[in-house]
């Protein structure tokens, strides 16, 4: 009886760890993550539920907290191996790409069923370091060696939106989605491709499907109350940023787009309260000042209306040609010059995602444009990535000869990507 026990409950622990490491596979992290707290609960420490409590962190793009976790299954003996190619694999996911290159072979020779997370961590490097030809690479090869999995046309899609084609995007992530119906991460693509192309109504039902799954998405919550304003339900709208707030959403984006809900529904005051600190963040933005001008207006606070309406002009006199230049940049690929320009003009004064865009691409084409790194320092240093803004400013200190530039052939990129959307 005692041996029928211990072997029942060893079966019984395999089958839900597998549930877990299924979990985990198909991106249902935060389901992973609770269901192993359930383990652990139940059977005490184990080795494999903090390797995969490592792994959800690292698809989370939370990689302190990967690494701790993966030092918590190495004091518990777990598979020096599997240890050694996740550490590998977190670095990788951040761009850090020189030991898993060294050891591309062994990790794919040894991955087994990880052969998947291999191709997806080094893809995700190499689109962070801008390295699309090896990204794309990448992907082929891990179509062919399992193509019947969903990750490789997302993330033909994810290239086709860094490109702009929507519609190929589109295409990409429907694949993906016939590989394996209910997969999250082009669900949630999927919704930002069809608010990418204000088709907003059509984004809400995939920003709902997502959300229903992933709750704490603060990205995909924002997305989703930005086409809940878009379509006229500000107040609903209200309600997911307000929460957002709450739950520790400070950025620039959230906060805008929350100010101006307020206005629509008629609370000046509250709007002022929320943007008047933003002017410290991005002074110049064309949507900030217009909307704190009406803010003021409306309560009687003309001096500061006209200011932040001046403010606004100014803006709207920068952006009057920006159509025209993000035309040309488009159609001529030979002016890195005239593509930083437009990240500068969209980075200050409309968009900080379409800012960083244009800034990367004409890095691509011409790394040495210094007024470009420091424009993506700025932006990094606003979003809080030490590590990459870093990067951009010894690069660009020097470029410029200075003193003290430490060496920069292997950027601390960290939870930012340059294609999320």
């Amino acid at each position: 009886m005692p041996l029928a026990y211990f072997g029942g409950h060893r079966i019984w622990f395999n089958w839900q760890i597998a549930t877990a490491r299924k979990a985990v596979r198909d991106f249902e992290n935060p389901q992973a993550l609770e269901l192993l707290r359930k383990i652990e609960q139940r059977y005490g420490k184990h080795g494999e539920i903090e390797f995969l409590r490592s792994r959800a962190h690292r698809h989370l793009a939370k990689f302190d907290r990967a690494e701790q976790y993966l030092e918590l299954a190495r004091q518990l003996s777990f598979s020096a191996l599997e240890i050694e190619r996740e550490s590998l694999l977190i670095q990788a996911q951040q761009g850090y790409l020189e030991g898993a290159e060294e050891n591309f072979q062994r990790l794919l020779e040894n991955a087994g069923s990880d052969f998947g997370e291999v191709c997806g961590a080094l893809t995700y490097g190499y689109l962070i370091r801008m390295r699309l030809q090896e990204a794309l690479g990448m992907v082929l090869l891990w179509m062919k060696e399992e193509p019947k999995s969903p990750f490789p046309n997302y993330f033909l899609g994810l290239m086709a939106q860094y490109r702009r084609d929507w519609s190929a995007a589109d295409q990409f992530f429907d694949e993906s989605l016939k590989l394996q119906n209910g997969f999250l991460p082009s669900i949630h693509a999927k919704a930002i491709n069809k608010q990418k192309q204000n088709q907003l109504d059509q984004a809400i039902p995939f920003y709902e499907q997502y959300l229903s799954v992933i709750a704490d998405d603060k990205e995909a919550k924002r997305g989703y109350a930005e086409c809940l304003f878009g379509v006229g339900k500000t107040d609903v709208a209200l309600n997911q940023l307000r929460s957002l707030v709450e739950d520790g959403d400070r950025s620039f984006e959230t906060r805008l787009l929350l100010g101006k809900s307020e206005l629509e529904l008629g609370n000046a005051q509250a709007s002022v309260d929320i943007l008047a600190p933003l002017s410290q963040i991005w002074p110049d933005d064309v949507d900030l000042n217009f909307t704190l001008s009406r803010a003021y207006s409306q309560l009687g606070q003309e001096e500061r209306a006209k200011f932040h309406a001046a403010t606004t002009e100014v803006a709207r006199n920068r952006l009057e040609n920006i159509d025209m230049k993000i035309g040309q940049a488009e159609a001529d690929h030979d002016q890195p010059a005239l593509r930083a320009e437009v990240g500068h003009i969209l980075l200050h004064y409309s968009s900080r995602e379409e800012g960083r865009y244009w800034l990367q691409m004409a890095l691509m084409q011409d790394p040495t444009i210094v007024a470009a790194h420091t424009d993506l320092e700025l932006y990094f240093t606003r979003i809080g990535d030490p590590a990459t803004a870093m990067y951009h400013k010894n690069i660009a200190q020097r470029l410029m000869g200075i003193d003290g530039a430490v060496d920069v052939s292997t950027p601390g990129m960290s939870s930012s990507t340059p294609i999320k959307n």
